[in-house]
C-alpha cells in the first residue's frame, strides 16, 4: 500500500535528503506514481563568510552530497562541518564521493572548512576514475581529517592522475 502524503516546499527540512514519487490519478480515476527519486533542499543560509552553510551531522552531509551530485557547484560559497561524521562504513554503508552527474560536469568550487573535525568510517567501492571523499574539486578544503577511509577501485588512474584519483579528500 503506498502512503500519501502532501507536502508543500515550505514544509521541507533545509539541506535534508529526500525520496519522493509523484502521484497521479488517470482518467479512468486509477493512481499513478512514478519512479522514486531523490532529491535534497538547499541550505537556509547565504554561504558568505557571516552566513556559512552548516553541517552539523550525517544527514546534512549526505544532503550536500545530493546537492552536488545535482549540479550544485557552490562557487564563492563556504561549508562549514560543525560536528565530527561517521560514514557508517564499518557498517557496510558505503560512501558516494562527491561529483557531479559526469567527470566533465559539476564539481564543488566553493570552500569546505572541515572546522578541525573529523571524518571517519568512510567506505568507497567504486568502478569509478575517481574516488574518496571528494571524486574531483576545483575548490578549497582545508582543516579536514578522515580517519579509517577503505577505498576501492576497479579502474586504475592514468599516469597523469596519480595523486589525484583515489584516496583520501580528493
Amino acid at each position: 500500500s503506498n502512503r500519501v502524503q502532501r507536502l508543500s516546499l515550505e514544509d521541507l527540512s533545509p539541506a535534508t535528503c529526500y525520496v519522493a514519487r509523484l502521484y497521479g490519478i488517470n482518467a479512468d480515476g486509477t493512481e499513478r506514481f512514478s519512479e522514486p527519486e531523490r532529491f535534497a533542499t538547499f541550505f537556509d543560509s547565504d554561504g558568505n563568510a557571516d552566513d556559512p552553510h552548516l553541517i552539523n551531522g550525517y544527514k546534512e552531509l549526505l544532503a550536500f552530497n545530493e546537492m552536488i551530485a545535482h549540479g550544485k557547484e557552490f562557487p564563492e560559497e563556504t561549508i562549514r562541518l560543525m560536528a565530527d561524521v561517521d560514514l557508517k562504513g564499518n557498517q557496510n554503508v558505503l560512501w558516494t564521493s562527491m561529483q557531479g552527474k559526469y567527470y566533465h560536469d559539476a564539481t564543488f568550487r566553493g570552500e569546505f572548512d572541515g572546522n578541525g573535525k573529523i571524518v571517519r568510517n568512510m567506505k568507497i567501492d567504486t568502478g569509478k576514475r575517481y574516488a574518496g571523499f571528494f571524486a574531483t574539486s576545483c575548490g578549497y578544503i582545508h582543516d579536514l581529517q578522515i580517519w579509517d577511509a577503505d577505498i576501492r577501485t576497479s579502474i586504475m588512474p592514468s599516469v597523469s592522475d596519480v595523486g589525484s584519483g583515489v584516496g583520501g579528500v580528493c
